[in-house]
C-alpha cells in the first residue's frame, strides 16, 4: 500500500480530499498505537510532523481532522493535554474547566454548589490553577464565569484574600446587608 505521507513530499492537493485526510488519521491512530478515541487528547502537533502530516495542520484544525475521521464523536480541543496559546483566557474554556472540576468532585453545577465550592476543588483539578490565575480571587472567578446565578461576593463564605482590608468594600457590604434585610 502506497502511503503518500511517508514519501519526501505529499503530492500537491492531496490533503484537499476528505478521504485522504480520513485515511491518514486512521493510519495515524494505528501508527501511534492509540487504543481508544480518548487517546487522541494526548497527541501533539509534533507527532504529525514526523511523517508529513504536519502540513495538514496548516490547513485544518486538529478538531476538524478528528471530527472528519470520527463523525459519531465530537472532539473537544480543551481536553488536549497541551492547549493552544490564548485558549486559557477564553471565558468559555475557563467555565468548562470549573464545571469539569465540579463534576469530577461528584457535584452538580447549581447556585448553591457554586457558593459553597472549595477553591481547592478547582485549583487541584487539571488546568484549574491556570484558570484561577486570571482572577484576583476565587469568588471573583465564579461570579465572572456563572453570571446566570447573579452571585454577589458577599454571599461567599470566603471573600478572597484582602477583601476586608479594602475600606471601599465596607459600604458595599452594608448596602447589600441592608437590601437583604429590606431596608
Amino acid at each position: 500500500e502506497v502511503l503518500p505521507w511517508l514519501r519526501h513530499i505529499v503530492p500537491m492537493g492531496y490533503w484537499d480530499k476528505k478521504e485522504n485526510r480520513v485515511r491518514y488519521i486512521h493510519w495515524k491512530f494505528n501508527n501511534l498505537d492509540l487504543e481508544t478515541y480518548e487517546d487522541w487528547y494526548s497527541i501533539t502537533a509534533s507527532q504529525f510532523q514526523q511523517d508529513k502530516g504536519g502540513s495538514l495542520l496548516t490547513k485544518f484544525t486538529f478538531k476538524q481532522l478528528i471530527d472528519e475521521a470520527y463523525p459519531n464523536n465530537s472532539f473537544n480541543p480543551w481536553k488536549l493535554h497541551k492547549i493552544a496559546s490564548g485558549i486559557s483566557q477564553e471565558k468559555d474554556y475557563q467555565r468548562w474547566v470549573v464545571e469539569e472540576s465540579i463534576l469530577d468532585a461528584g457535584l452538580t453545577v447549581t447556585r448553591e454548589t457554586i457558593l459553597t465550592l472549595e477553591e481547592l476543588t478547582v485549583r487541584g483539578s487539571t488546568k484549574g490553577a491556570a484558570v484561577l490565575r486570571h482572577y484576583e480571587s476565587f469568588p471573583v472567578c465564579l461570579i465572572a464565569l456563572f453570571p446566570e446565578f447573579s452571585l454577589n461576593i458577599l454571599e461567599f463564605k470566603r471573600k478572597g484574600r484582602g477583601y476586608w482590608e479594602d475600606p471601599s468594600n465596607f459600604r458595599e457590604a452594608l448596602e447589600w446587608m441592608g437590601n437583604q434585610l429590606g431596608f
